[in-house]
């Protein structure tokens, strides 16, 4: 309510003006001449009576000085206000960045630049509220503050988005799950494509613009986009379910279609495989997602499966002789394991008699399941050799000279050895006993004796 004037009551005079088609009551400009003049010689504020002359004069869109300076000190009070905030925020938020595994230093960085301008933005515009500035430079203020504050938050957002999607990707990475660093990407600048978004339409509502026009043309045009981006979709959904199926990681070995290799990347929309060529398969995840995929990688050992030909004139005592101790090479080596194992005579063939070595090599790294096979096939040789038998000729074989046949010596202690087994009932046919099984597991020293790599 306006204060009454010293020589009577403050008339006001309304005006009927038409206005867009309708009339509307307005103040006339008398009774605003009046209204302004009598607000200048009343005080808004106690303390100013105790103010200079000066500091009291209307300057630029009649505000006192005092009110200008006021404002400029906001300012100066907002940058420490911030810079307070800052401190306090860094001695709060390093421990937990810590504790996740990331320094606290360059997040902090990141968000420090458009939560600092927020603060001081707001702490001004506050400010302005208690000063009570006249109506024009209150409209003019809100037409600068309202933008702006839609500027610097969605900034902060962004930013935030950045920092907590490297935060969580550089967690994933040390605690072995650096698959998922495609979906927290993806789901980090969906994030922020949602918040520009949302910021540009806020800003277009400022600016007089009719947004829900807008909105409904993009809906329009999305459903056209999806029509002719069927096929970016569907590699997007693609990757993110592989991702979420865990079907296959970085740096697993396997085999897509008649092709075999490492997986090196899982992108959002393709799968970069590197091919024992060394060259580089690139498959589109909705073709790779429907795919039959086989993931070398996941298995927890890695299978020995070996078909033993020897010779066809070979004694039963012998073959007897090589079962039984393949079978004690396969129960007591290390790297073998002996609850699913076996060795059997499969097949009199025409040229050979067949026997398959079945086994689990309790490894996931080819190269180290290479050394454990050829250790067990150098075992199977020298077994071989021990019966006086040999392996069997894949071809047939024109001999010059005198064939050697059998070594008698051996055959005939290999003989011996059954018949003794035979004879003190401890013939291990159809298998060893279990007890036996339990005695031989892990009883043979792998690296072999003589190994550079036995410790």
């Amino acid at each position: 309510m306006l204060p009454t004037p010293a020589d009577g009551p403050l008339p006001v005079y309304l005006d009927r003006l038409r206005r867009d088609g309708r009339l509307v009551w307005l103040f006339s400009s008398e009774t605003l001449e009046h209204a302004q003049k009598q607000m200048e010689d009343t005080h808004e504020f106690g303390f100013e009576q105790y103010l200079p002359a000066p500091a009291l004069r209307r300057g630029w869109l009649a505000i006192p000085l005092w009110k200008w300076l006021a404002l400029l000190g906001s300012l100066g009070l907002g940058l420490a206000l911030a810079a307070a905030l800052r401190w306090l925020a860094a001695k709060s938020i390093r421990p937990l960045l810590n504790k996740v595994g990331h320094g606290g230093g360059t997040p902090l960085a990141k968000l420090s630049g458009p939560l600092r301008l927020l603060v001081v933005l707001l702490f001004v515009q506050f400010t302005a509220g208690l000063l009570m500035l006249p109506l024009l430079p209150r409209w003019m203020l809100g037409k600068v503050f309202a933008p702006l504050s839609v500027i610097l938050t969605a900034w902060a957002f962004v930013r935030a988005f950045h920092v907590g999607g490297e935060v969580f990707r550089q967690r994933m990475d040390r605690i072995g799950r650096a698959d998922t660093k495609a979906v927290v990407l993806l789901g980090q600048r969906t994030l922020v494509g949602l918040t520009v978004f949302i910021g540009t339409v806020a800003l277009m509502r400022m600016a007089g613009y009719n947004v829900t026009a807008l909105l409904a043309s993009l809906g329009v045009g999305g459903i056209a986009i999806a029509l002719a981006a069927q096929k970016t979709i569907e590699n997007l959904f693609g990757g993110v379910a592989l991702i979420l199926d865990k079907s296959v990681r970085v740096g697993d070995f396997c085999r897509i279609g008649d092709r075999t290799g490492t997986v090196e990347d899982i992108g959002l929309r393709s799968t970069r495989v590197r091919t024992m060529e060394r060259s580089l398969l690139i498959v589109p995840n909705g073709q790779l997602s429907i795919m039959n995929l086989e993931n070398f990688g996941m298995r927890d050992r890695i299978l020995f499966r070996h078909t033993v030909g020897i010779r066809s004139e070979s004694k039963a005592d012998q073959v007897r002789y090589l079962l039984t101790e393949i079978r004690r090479l396969l129960y007591g080596h290390p790297m073998v394991d002996s609850s699913n194992c076996r060795a059997r005579l499969v097949e009199l063939a025409a040229n050979s008699l067949n026997i398959d070595v079945f086994a689990y090599v309790k490894t996931t790294d080819w190269p180290r399941y290479l050394e454990v096979q050829e250790d067990l096939l150098l075992h199977i040789m020298a077994i071989i050799e021990t019966s006086g038998t040999s392996t069997a000729f894949s071809t047939q074989v024109l001999y010059l000279s005198r064939d050697t046949g059998l070594e008698p010596l051996k055959t005939q202690n290999t003989l011996e050895k059954m018949q003794g087994l035979r004879q003190a009932g401890q013939l291990p046919f159809p298998g060893f006993s279990p007890e036996e099984i339990k005695a031989m597991d892990g009883g043979l020293a792998f690296p072999p004796e003589g190994s550079s790599l036995r410790t």
